[in-house]
């Protein structure tokens, strides 16, 4: 099974987050490659104005894991507008997760894994499996431990 991770990562804590889920997938048999999307305008406040010069080819992987930070208890912009222009997933298989700073996912995690899903509907799929990691909190290798367990069953 050929996974693809598409990833937003700002400052690389979402990316970490990637790399030990890829390993799992690897040790569990999958072909398990991370693309890091690279908005033209990182910054922008509005999600037209944020365009990619190539987007991935759904069609080339049977499954998806989907990440990004949580900016302003939403998820990242430039993921908003990557997603809007993506083909649907056409019932594969997506998992999903975002990191945010703050210690508590009520914190504005949940609501930005919520919109992350609502997109995957949309898209033509459901999520198997998501999560939230809380970067300041003490026990977030445990939790990176736990979701990347998690996010590596297709």
């Amino acid at each position: 099974m050929k996974i693809a991770l598409i990833i937003h990562s700002r400052t690389g804590n979402t990316l970490r987050v990637a790399v030990r889920i890829q390993e799992k997938l690897i040790l569990l048999g999958y072909s398990a490659s991370i693309l890091c999307i690279r908005p033209d305008h990182e910054h922008a406040s509005d999600i037209n104005d944020i365009h990619y010069a190539s987007l991935i080819d759904i069609r080339d992987y049977d499954g998806f894991v989907v990440g990004c930070p949580t900016h302003g208890a939403a998820m990242s912009q430039p993921m908003a507008a990557y997603l809007k222009h993506l083909r649907r997933f056409d019932h594969k298989k997506v998992n999903c997760f975002v990191t945010e700073f703050f210690p508590f996912p009520w914190m504005g995690g949940k609501r930005a894994l919520k919109q992350l899903k609502e997109v995957c509907f949309l898209k033509g799929t459901s999520v198997n499996s998501s999560g939230v990691v809380n970067w300041f909190t003490p026990n977030r290798k445990d939790k990176i431990e736990q979701l990347s367990d998690e996010l590596s069953r297709f």
